[in-house]
């Protein structure tokens, strides 16, 4: 698991720092940086840090609109977390915002956006910020990779998550909706609550189809089952990791 650099540097003016990164790394965290964030941000630090038995070399920059989380070895970007939170009340259409995230995403992530789905949501009602969001689906089943871009209706980037993972090989679920609904019901002798929906999902260490079945009681949602959608058996995963690279099988 990856842990996300949280913001205890604050930038200040003056010269920026390059602390354990080559040349090289110092350059590209530094185009990262401007490629998220636009031409005017400047770069406060860029940090090593080296990689421990648990997670692979990571780069942290900080700047002054924010912070990013790089991988160096996979040249990704692994997060993006901007000072300010709130929409900065700009005057793009909800279509030009949405070009502004689009572009972020064609360059720095795009083999997450092949052949994903996409979504693109107001989160606060009105005009700003959205949500840019990828998804990937095979035979029905959502994959496990995450790509999800905050946009302010300025065309600024607030945040960006992403979980960077290889589609996994999975068998063709054989279970349908209504099947698994009865077969979650008799499992657990509570009633089906909304739609069930596939997902890839580790169990003990091998991808598998599962279903997702929310149930309950008296209207309040109690257990979210997994059912192997070929076996039919009740399963529980393995932990999600929060961040895993594209050599992830």
């Amino acid at each position: 698991m990856l842990a996300l650099f949280q913001g205890a540097v604050t930038p200040v003016e003056g010269a920026s720092e390059a602390l354990g990164v080559t040349p090289a790394q110092d350059r590209w965290a530094r185009e990262a940086a401007v490629g998220v964030f636009g031409e005017h941000t400047r770069v406060a630090q860029v940090q090593l840090r080296p990689a421990t038995p648990d997670e692979p070399v990571v780069i942290d920059v900080t700047t002054d609109e924010g912070f990013l989380n790089l991988s160096w070895a996979a040249r990704k970007i692994l997060a993006v977390d901007s000072f300010d939170r709130q929409d900065d009340g700009g005057t793009l259409s909800s279509a030009q915002a949405k070009a502004a995230g689009e572009r972020v995403a064609n360059r720095w992530f795009a083999e997450e956006v092949k052949d994903s789905e996409v979504t693109w949501d107001p989160l606060g009602g009105g005009n700003g910020p959205y949500s840019l969001s990828y998804r990937r689906y095979h035979h029905g089943v959502l994959m496990p990779m995450r790509l999800d871009i905050t946009v302010t209706s300025s065309g600024r980037i607030m945040a960006i998550t992403v979980r960077s993972m290889k589609d996994p090989d999975l068998p063709k679920p054989v279970l349908d909706r209504k099947e698994v609904q009865r077969r979650a019901e008799d499992l657990t002798k509570l009633k089906v609550m909304g739609e069930p929906f596939l997902l890839a999902e580790r169990v003990k260490g091998v991808w598998r189809p599962l279903w997702l079945v929310n149930v309950g009681e008296n209207g309040e949602a109690r257990e979210a089952p997994r059912i192997d959608a070929v076996t039919g058996e009740q399963v529980q995963p393995d932990p999600v990791m929060d961040q895993a690279l594209p050599s992830d099988s």
